[in-house]
């Protein structure tokens, strides 16, 4: 194998890949990316074995073929080239030869039969919105993604399909995010599981995805994205996820309408105090016409009250500091909209009197 590329092109795309890889491996095939040059394109892939992902770069192909290489290592030298091209040479011995000017890199390879390739899992069902919506999606709920769980259907994030509407949903036990979309392309009803590091992939490959569309396809084990050049396939979550719908309550006793700016700051504030404490609460009291915050760290306190509009029942009710502050960096413009029945149900919050497309909920801290 014989091919040339910027090195603009070919740092790009090593980025991309190598954010499948995983960081230790006993399987060293694990640790390299797969390049495939062939009619004036190379394409680049990495795996851990569950993702996968893949990127094609435009290229001047002498010789075609495949071959592996560290991802990480390739990336290392790559990024420390100063030139604007770079030849690479792979001889039958998987030894990769990596020129730019004056500097000359041997590497050794891999076997490209070696490499865990995921097959295209094709249109089984399908799901087809814009990147920047699904970017959106993800973005809204994945801080109530859990990181650790002994229910692995937790660590992933939930796309429910319903008549016609598609939730991304996300649950840790102690908060639930959701966000609904209406796309024109939509499968029967049905629920897949993401795992979470797939969807920080793919967040990070939509960023800037703009209204270009995407396509979503799934089976009953697979997932696969397609975005420009870029491509990511992973295996399901298996498991019945949570029954999520059921969480909500149908009805609320109290409704606090808040200037979201100035409620997030107030949180934010209190949420200072709270963190040097060791109980890590914020407190909230509701009475006729405004919500005050407070926080103690046990030596010191804070203690700010907000002008609301407040209906129902007044109310005192403690949540954890990071699930407050974390769901009012999501809704901190305009107005939002606190649903709540007692101190120890749920809170929702939204930017509706009804639960909208968007919303969050949280469950209170019990305290004495």
């Amino acid at each position: 194998m014989k091919f040339s590329a910027a090195v603009n092109n070919l740092r790009n795309a090593l980025k991309i890949v190598n954010m499948a890889l995983q960081m230790k491996t006993t399987n060293p095939i694990l640790e390299c990316v797969l390049i495939e040059a062939e009619d004036g394109k190379l394409k680049l892939t990495g795996s851990d074995s569950l993702m996968q992902v893949a990127f094609t770069i435009p290229c001047d192909v002498d010789e075609p073929g495949t071959s592996a290489v560290r991802g990480r290592l390739l990336a290392e030298v790559v990024n420390r080239l100063e030139g604007d091209s770079i030849d690479v040479a792979v001889d039958d011995k998987n030894v990769f030869t990596v020129k730019c000017g004056r500097a000359k890199s041997r590497l050794s390879g891999n076997d490209a039969a070696e490499f865990p390739v995921k097959p295209s899992i094709g249109a089984t069902n399908k799901i087809t919105l814009p990147a920047a919506e699904f970017y959106n999606m993800i973005v809204s709920v994945e801080k109530c993604i859990a990181r650790e769980d002994m229910r692995a259907v937790l660590t992933g994030g939930c796309i429910d399909v319903e008549k016609g509407v598609v939730s991304m949903v996300a649950l840790d036990g102690f908060r639930l995010g959701v966000k609904e979309t209406k796309p024109s392309s939509v499968p029967d009803d049905c629920k897949v599981i993401v795992p979470g590091k797939s969807l920080d992939v793919i967040k990070k490959l939509l960023a800037n995805g703009g209204e270009e569309l995407i396509d979503l396809n799934f089976s009953a084990t697979e997932f696969e994205m397609q975005f420009g050049s870029a491509d990511v396939k992973c295996t399901l979550i298996e498991g019945e996820y949570v029954n999520w719908r059921g969480i909500i309550p149908k009805q609320w006793g109290t409704f606090v309408t808040v200037d979201a700016a100035q409620f997030a700051g107030a949180v934010e504030r209190a949420a200072l105090m709270a963190r040097l404490g060791s109980n890590n609460l914020i407190k909230l009291s509701i009475n006729e016409d405004s919500i005050s915050v407070y926080a103690t760290s046990g030596i010191d306190e804070t203690q700010e009250t907000i002008d609301a509009e407040v209906n129902g029942e007044p109310l005192n009710i403690a949540f954890n500091v990071v699930y407050l502050s974390d769901a009012m960096k999501m809704f901190d413009n305009g107005t939002v909209v606190l649903h709540f029945n007692n101190a120890v149900q749920p809170c929702v919050v939204c930017n509706s009197t009804t639960v909208s497309d968007f919303y969050w909920l949280i469950l209170p801290v019990r305290t004495s």
